[in-house]
């Protein structure tokens, strides 16, 4: 038996993200899958689906039925294990099946935004301070070079899992509160980084070679006293003051020197810590204007209503051409840096 394509996928199941009223993100991957189906059909390929699950026999041998030509890679992790995402690639690389996307070291140390923050720094790429507070330690208040307000949120998720209006603190016992929050909810460690109050942007980055993509700007008109950030209501809860005060603007409208810098931050985040496949770089401006990372986030979702396919879109390119451009990109990658790998379908 010989498949095509192989679109590869986390089951959407009952859990953390869902017991924390966050569920619809966790199921919007099926949109995706829908929508990555339908473009690869259109080009004639023969599309599997294999949605994977934390128990189940062994992925490997169903791998090896299959014997894909292609893995269209859109599996998102288990909320309970955030570094399965790139544990599933890395027995990619190891099996030699090329596979859509980021390469299983980038997907690992992205998801952890702390080994992602250190890294911009050791590269001298702007990112905004940060102190980490971990299950079971003393929770004390921050250093004195973390200046409030911070932002509170879980270490490892994306999705704007964890964010409320309530996760921007202006004092340690606000702080405290959401740090316990975190530690509750998700089970992980919080991420307390200084609030930026800047402009918002993200921009879409492809390569290589490298492509880089209209930049996005999210623009908010909340109410007063509303904080500007990007909640996980902005995003997934339709009937929220959120999500009809958060839009997004693309091409945003930015001088030249002020888009130069956000593509030379994309360009040079995404080939130190991505390197291939396609990611999406979050930014945001300080007080003073300087443009900083706030997130790196290998393999974003590009379903139809996500903002990969607005920016795909911004740049002249449908849709569909967006799929399978990522696709074409496709190609085996060996790591042989030791990595376990936990990985199940049903």
């Amino acid at each position: 038996m010989c498949t095509d394509v192989c679109i590869v996928y986390n089951e959407p199941l009952p859990g953390t993200f869902e017991a924390a009223g966050e569920g619809a993100a966790v199921a919007s991957v099926l949109d995706a899958v829908g929508a990555v189906t339908e473009a690869l059909g259109v080009k004639g390929h023969a599309v599997h689906h294999l949605p994977i699950t934390p128990a189940g026999y062994n992925l490997i041998p169903r791998l090896r039925e299959l014997n894909p030509r292609v893995i269209f890679n859109l599996f998102e992790g288990f909320d309970h294990d955030p570094e399965s995402e790139g544990q599933l690639a890395y027995l990619l690389e190891k099996m030699g099946i090329a596979f859509t996307g980021a390469p299983s070291r980038a997907l690992i140390d992205c998801i952890d935004k702390v080994k992602a923050k250190s890294r911009l720094r050791s590269l001298g790429l702007p990112t905004a301070d940060w102190q980490l507070y971990r299950p079971g330690f003393p929770l004390e208040p921050p250093s004195p070079n973390l200046r409030f307000p911070c932002i509170v949120k879980p270490l490892a998720t994306d999705a704007s899992h964890g964010l409320t209006e309530r996760s921007l603190v202006s004092t340690f016992p606000e702080m405290r509160e959401q740090v316990e929050r975190v530690h509750a909810l998700y089970g992980q460690a919080a991420l307390v980084e200084e609030f930026l109050p800047g402009r918002e942007f993200n921009i879409l980055v492809m390569g290589p070679p490298l492509r880089i993509f209209p930049i996005a700007e999210i623009r908010y008109s909340l109410s007063t006293g509303k904080p500007r950030m990007l909640t996980y209501a902005s995003k997934w809860e339709e009937d929220d003051e959120y999500f009809a005060a958060t839009q997004v603007q693309c091409p945003a409208l930015l001088s030249e020197s002020c888009a130069r810098t956000i593509e030379h931050l994309a360009a040079r985040t995404f080939t130190e810590l991505v390197g291939r496949g396609y990611a999406r770089i979050d930014m945001r401006t300080d007080r003073t204007g300087q443009v900083m990372v706030l997130e790196v986030n290998p393999n974003p979702d590009i379903g139809p209503a996500s903002g990969a396919k607005r920016e795909a879109e911004a740049s002249g390119m449908s849709y569909h051409d967006f799929i399978r451009e990522i696709m074409a990109q496709a190609q085996p990658v060996y790591d042989e840096a030791p990595l376990h790998t936990i990985v199940s379908v049903p």
